[in-house]
């Protein structure tokens, strides 16, 4: 079995195959780990908790507890955030996977024929293939954008710093993690959507949920229909 792709979808399938007693290769261009590992959930969850450790602190007092308003020292909860990257990525790396018997091979695959591929100067020949395409992130047709520098959910992780004012387009499930973890750690997060709603995904009453907690953290949440009335 040949996997092309080895996020998080590629290197389950793989490792599940694997122990199936199925020969398996899995073939990566990028990272081993991709969005999962280095800029999706890992990273996310563990600004999350950074977040919610300080939000905690700063409402001890409905506890009977008092203490110090915390201070927040953002490189270091950026090293922190890299530091679990690499240690999630210590048990998937490519060394890793060769001693569970995955065959990894880095570089870009492009089929030969209905039964091969070649990729880092190998052939590859399967009975069945798995395209796990991953994702990228999207930037919006908005007037101007493409002149201002902006982050996106790979290269938001690359800050030490974090910014006084921030503005999060779009309101799906990264835009709401990193608005609230944003906001609790001490940012002036507006988080804009162009739908009437956040997670138009996901389940309604959850979503009016979701922007409610959103909005009792102080983000400034604005929905399309509603920005015509907002300075």
């Amino acid at each position: 079995m040949a996997i092309i792709g080895a996020g998080s979808a590629g290197i389950t399938a793989a490792r599940f195959a694997n122990r199936l007693g199925k020969r398996v290769a899995l073939i990566e261009a990028n990272r081993v780990g991709g969005d999962c590992t280095w800029t999706g959930c890992v990273p996310s969850k563990s600004l999350l908790h950074a977040a919610s450790v300080a939000n905690t602190v700063r409402s001890a007092s409905h506890a009977g507890i008092t203490v110090s308003p915390p201070t927040i020292d953002f490189a270091a909860v950026m090293a922190r955030i890299r530091d679990v990257i690499g240690q999630i990525y210590s048990s998937e790396s490519p060394d890793a996977l060769r001693t569970e018997g995955i065959d990894v091979i880095e570089g870009h695959a492009a089929f030969t024929g209905s039964r091969s591929i070649a990729a880092a100067g190998r052939s590859i020949y399967a009975k069945s293939f798995l395209i796990c395409t991953g994702a990228s992130p999207f930037i919006p047709p908005i007037p101007g954008l493409k002149i201002t520098p902006i982050l996106t959910y790979e290269s938001f992780w690359q800050l030490d710093a974090l910014p006084a004012r921030l503005i999060v387009v779009g309101g799906g499930p990264i835009g709401c993690e990193i608005s609230q973890a944003c906001q609790r750690l001490g940012s002036q997060v507006t988080l804009v959507e162009a739908l009437d709603r956040i997670l138009p995904n996901d389940d309604t009453d959850a979503a009016r949920l979701v922007e409610a907690a959103l909005i009792a953290d102080g983000v400034d949440v604005r929905l399309s229909p509603r920005w015509n009335r907002c300075d």
